[in-house]
């Protein structure tokens, strides 16, 4: 893992780096964000360095409109938006994130064209919600899940969130009346969200079934033939 423009950026990290059984995931492939704003002009010109040049946009519409990314109508950016229904709002108790984290990973449709724009675009991704870290932390968890990352590491990766946004999230809290445990990762969510996904589906490779997807052809795109 490696962090990305911290000083401007709270929340981009690139999961490249992570072990797997099918070798190391390479960096500058998968680039996981938070919301970054127009005038962060920087972050687009480096991740166009870097061979990024493809955007996803995970939020909702209004969130769209509310706030534009740097990446909206740059010249060298695709972006595309599949906006997920769950994960946009915050959650009544801590019980409920993950099965909120089940709701987003239901939306199948939504899933199959992220997975499908991420592992067969030529060059890097950067995915992104508002914060990063739930509606991004899924389809990161997913993602990990397809290349083999072992399941201690992608619960670290999620926790890496709290972390980088401890100020924003402790702010937020206090802004809004919040308990602040309701939207600060915390490994239990994700550990509880991983077995809930495997109770229910089994594995990686069944869910991807359901979609006509497959996790060993996607890994092919990634790692090439093993």
């Amino acid at each position: 893992m490696k962090r990305y423009l911290a000083d401007k950026v709270e929340n981009m990290r690139d999961i490249g780096g992570y072990e797997t059984p099918f070798g190391m995931i390479p960096e500058k492939r998968f680039i996981r964000s938070c919301y970054v704003p127009p005038k962060i002009t920087d972050a687009a010109t480096f991740l166009c360095q870097l061979g990024v040049y493809t955007a996803i946009d995970l939020r909702t519409p209004r969130e769209c409109a509310e706030a534009v990314t740097v990446f909206e109508n740059h010249p060298n950016f695709n972006v595309r938006h599949f906006p997920f229904i769950a994960g946009a709002e915050v959650p009544q108790t801590t019980d409920e994130i993950a099965a909120t984290y089940m709701e987003i990973a239901a939306e199948t449709e939504n899933i199959k064209n992220i997975l499908t724009t991420i592992f067969n675009t030529d060059g890097g991704v950067v995915y992104y919600c508002y914060a990063g870290k739930d509606r991004t932390g899924v389809v990161t968890a997913l993602v990990m899940l397809i290349l083999g990352v072992s399941e201690d590491d992608i619960i670290a990766d999620y926790v890496l969130s709290r972390d980088f946004l401890a100020q924003r999230l402790h702010e937020y809290s206090v802004a809004f009346n919040l308990d602040e445990k309701l939207i600060t990762p915390q490994p239990r969510y994700m550990q509880e969200f991983l077995a809930a996904f495997k109770q229910k589906y089994g594995n990686i490779d069944k869910y991807l079934q359901q979609m006509n997807l497959s996790a060993d052809m996607l890994r092919q795109q990634v790692f090439g033939h093993n």
